[in-house]
Parts: C-alpha cells; structure tokens; sequence
C-alpha cells in the first residue's frame, strides 16, 4: 500500500541523511538552496537571505528548548530549505542535536529563531558556511513580528532587516509534544535489555552481529551495503554515534511500539551522551536511529 512505500522512502531519506552528514556521500554547497518540493501542511514559506545566499524557506519545525545565549525557556523554530518530518522529529528528546546531525549542511540550510514563551522574539542563529554565519544574532533592531503562540501552535510573520541580511519568513506549525509516553524502569526495560544488548554487538564491528539489533530498514541498509564491499564503510556511520567502550542507560520512556531511551557513555576518548530511537517489530524491540553528541563537563 501507499503507506508502505512513502515509509520505505522516508527511511531511506533519512539513512541518506545519516550518511551525508558522515561524508560517505558527497554533496557539494551550491551558491543558491533549492526548496524541497512542498510537503502538506505547509508549515513554512519565505525567504531567508544573507550576504547574497538566499535559503527559501519550505518548511519549518517548532520545539521547547533552552536559549542558546542565556539558557532561559524558549520556543526554538527551526526553518529550512528542507522538508521536516514533523511526526519522526517528535521521537527525539533533542531536536536541536537532530536536525545538526540529520538536516543541516550540504544543499540543506537552517535558521533557528527563538522566541520566548510569551512568543515575542528573541534571537537567530544559522551557519550557511565560513564566512557566512552568525552564533547567536539578538536584538530587535530592523525586526518586525506578528508571531504569535496559541492552542499549541506557533503562527506569524518574521522580518528582519540588517545590513547584510534580509529576511521575510512565514511560519505556522505546532510545537512538538515532549510527551514520550510513561517513565520506564531502571535501566529501561525491555528496550533497555535490547539497547544492550545491540551495544555489545556494535563493539565488535561485526555487521552480521549488528544487523538482527536493528530495524528491518537499516538492517537491509547495511545487508546491502555489505554485498557493494562497503561493510567497513557502513559500520563507521554507526559507530559515529555509539559509545564503543561503556554505555548507560540514564532515563526511558516507552507509548505503542515506540521506545525513547537516554544514554550516557565512553569511548576511548571521549565522553558521549545520547539518545535511541527503539521500535518493536515482530515483537522484539530493536534500535531503529541513534544520536550521540560529545558530552560537554
């Protein structure tokens, strides 16, 4: 059925993002972002220029988070070239390490605007390339904003006017529920066994080993990926993003065949911390993506 098909597509749009962001496929930084191709609802329109880079806005997605400058409680609202997959996004506990680690780069941009919880305007950050960037830009100067937050949804115009800068961007989006459904156990339960269980896997590189923890989709990826000779290649990708010396399961939550479990880990060098998307297919949980940033002391 149709289903079946646009989630095959979906899964491997996001695996080819996995993969983009690893740089085991290359794309080059064209001097103009093209849109994606509409996505329903339109959850973004606009444009968002700056220093003759022009990102057309298609979509955008809208999240609870904390103020890069002052960690204060802000909306963050993500806008991209890009089309976000408001429901997949929803899985994740850190949005912000999501879309960095899935969306941004290549012929994909973002800006993140912030807003506080009252919906007035705070601040934009993006980095479209050297050069061609701003940490965090605040202030109001040659800012207009009809954006508004109501019935969980966050709506409005946003136009900035800067030297190098011109933005006219329209957003209308509901802001993602950080409901992940009930508390699990210590250690996370059944999805925590099974997380465990595809660590001790991963720490042998074996991609046979691998596959039967994964979701049917990255398992095929890799089976796949293993027949063209680039086995090695695949498991680097993995490995990018798992703690191959320790691992610890710190909180969990579980609602349907979806599990949400945050971790904490090792590697010979770094300290990670991160997060897995588990699902249960056939009745067994299994890991279907995973993120891991550099835990900062």
């Amino acid at each position: 059925g149709t289903g079946v098909s646009n989630a095959t597509k979906d899964t491997k749009e996001r695996i080819g993002r996995m993969l983009l962001s690893a740089g085991i496929v290359g794309a080059a930084l064209v001097a103009a972002f093209a849109p994606a191709q509409a996505a329903e609802p339109v959850t973004g329109d606009g444009e968002f220029t700056s220093r003759g880079l022009t990102m057309p806005v298609a979509s955008s997605v809208a999240y609870r988070g904390k103020s890069l400058l002052d960690k204060q409680d802000v909306i963050v609202v993500a806008i991209s070239n890009s089309h976000f997959d408001l429901p997949w996004m929803a899985l994740f506990h850190d949005r912000t390490r999501l879309i960095e680690k899935r969306f941004a780069g290549s012929k994909t941009a973002v800006v993140h605007l912030e807003f506080r919880p009252d919906g007035s305007y705070k601040a934009h950050s993006f980095h479209f390339k050297s050069g061609n960037n701003c940490g965090y830009c605040a202030g109001n100067l040659g800012v207009t904003s009809t954006v508004k937050i109501a019935g969980g949804r966050i709506a409005g115009t946003l136009r900035i006017k800067d030297t190098d800068k011109n933005a006219d961007v329209k957003i209308d989006t509901p802001i993602l529920s950080d409901d992940h459904g009930p508390a699990l156990p210590a250690g996370g339960g059944d999805p925590g066994k099974a997380y465990m269980a595809y660590h001790e896997a991963m720490v042998t590189g074996v991609p046979a080993k691998v596959v039967p923890h994964l979701s049917k989709a990255n398992g095929n990826y890799i089976d796949e990926a293993v027949k063209k000779g680039k086995g090695a290649q695949i498991m680097k990708v993995y490995a990018k993003e798992h703690p191959d010396k320790s691992v610890k399961i710190v909180r969990g939550w579980s609602k349907g065949d979806t599990a949400l479990l945050l971790w904490e880990g090792e590697t010979s060098i770094l300290r990670l911390t991160g997060e897995a998307v588990m699902v249960r297919e056939g009745g067994r949980w299994v890991v279907d993506e995973e993120l891991a940033s550099v835990k900062m002391q």
